[in-house]
């Protein structure tokens, strides 16, 4: 009996630690200041990024990166190429999951949903994720289309907005993101909320 208990509280406990995921989503080269298609400030996400990164392992949390990875006659992240890489100081693994989207350059490559290379419902679903964190570039496109994909295919999720930057043109803006996002049951937070 005791055997089986100890059995079962790990199990539990196992599972527990899968329940969250962290998304960290296009920190790359051409999403910079510099970059082919620079997002004011964004080079600031890196630090908070990195340090909810070393949480999430520290969690046990499932760590996925997407990364915009689109063909050649693009302006901006074409693959293999140099703005198409991570930030050199993000706490990326060789062995972490990286998710590639792009090769179809219409509005659904914005979702990390939608990668070419791998499916993230399929890593959710499999690593028994309830709840979904997502941070990183930009806050008003792609962030904002994988929130939504996430909260569609049921999964609790949450953004965490100091971790995050917006471009805020083409008539889309910062502000009416988070509008969206917040009208489709996404919650708004700040990392300092998962340290204490």
């Amino acid at each position: 009996q005791t055997f089986n208990l100890l059995v079962l509280s790990s199990n539990l406990s196992r599972l527990t630690s899968m329940l969250n995921a962290l998304i960290v989503q296009d920190v790359q080269i051409d999403f910079l200041p510099r970059g082919g298609y620079p997002v004011p400030r964004g080079d600031e996400v890196v630090e908070p990024i990195n340090k909810l990164i070393k949480y999430a392992r520290a969690n046990g949390w499932l760590i996925v990166f997407s990364r915009d990875w689109h063909p050649a006659g693009m302006s901006h992240c074409v693959e293999n190429t140099d703005g198409a890489k991570f930030h050199p100081n993000l706490l990326v693994q060789s062995n972490d999951i990286i998710i590639s989207k792009g090769e179809d350059t219409s509005e659904k490559h914005y979702s990390a949903f939608n990668g070419d290379n791998i499916s993230l419902i399929d890593i959710l679903k499999k690593n028994n994720v309830v709840k979904v964190f997502i941070a990183g570039l930009a806050t008003d496109y792609c962030v904002l289309h994988t929130s939504l994909d996430s909260v569609r295919n049921g999964f609790a999720t949450s953004v965490i907005i100091d971790a995050c930057r917006a471009v805020n043109k083409n008539g889309v803006t910062e502000e009416e993101a988070k509008k969206k996002m917040l009208s489709n049951g996404i919650r708004l937070i700040q990392s300092n909320i998962l340290y204490t």
